[in-house]
């Protein structure tokens, strides 16, 4: 999460925000629906450091099922004959990027409308792939 560097005033340095309280998950997802209480974190108005860690927060979870079927034919003795269905992703569960995350969307930035708020979601939709293999 990042802040205004304004009352910082130190080239190449990141400010983060200051924490006034425990965080609450909300898990909204869209805009205007915070994933997290953005009320908690209140910009830096003292020439100091936010008082928020690096890597404090986590993003969503996701949950995918990946399903294969196979069947194995005997042609002859020696030469078999495998059939494969592959399924990514069976379910076609969404999965939804971090606040802030997938380069658009949300923004951890205090100073955003959008601040922890989750706005996209990753492009790893259903796939299905078929698949035909000879074994001699």
């Amino acid at each position: 999460m990042t802040a205004s560097g304004a009352s910082l005033n130190a080239k190449f340095q990141r400010q983060s925000p200051n924490q006034s309280g425990t965080v609450k998950k909300l898990g909204g997802v869209g805009t205007g629906q915070p994933f997290y209480d953005p009320t908690v974190f209140a910009p830096v108005t003292t020439v100091a450091y936010g008082n928020v860690g690096r890597n404090t927060l986590y993003g969503p979870g996701s949950v995918n099922t990946d399903f294969s079927l196979l069947r194995t034919f005997k042609v002859t003795e020696r030469l078999g004959l495998q059939f494969r269905a592959d399924a990514a992703n069976l379910f076609n569960a969404p999965h939804f990027c971090n606040p802030g995350g997938c380069s658009t969307g949300g923004t951890t930035s205090r100073a955003s409308s959008n601040f922890l708020t989750i706005t996209a979601a990753k492009n790893d939709e259903r796939q299905f792939r078929f698949g035909l293999r000879m074994s001699f």
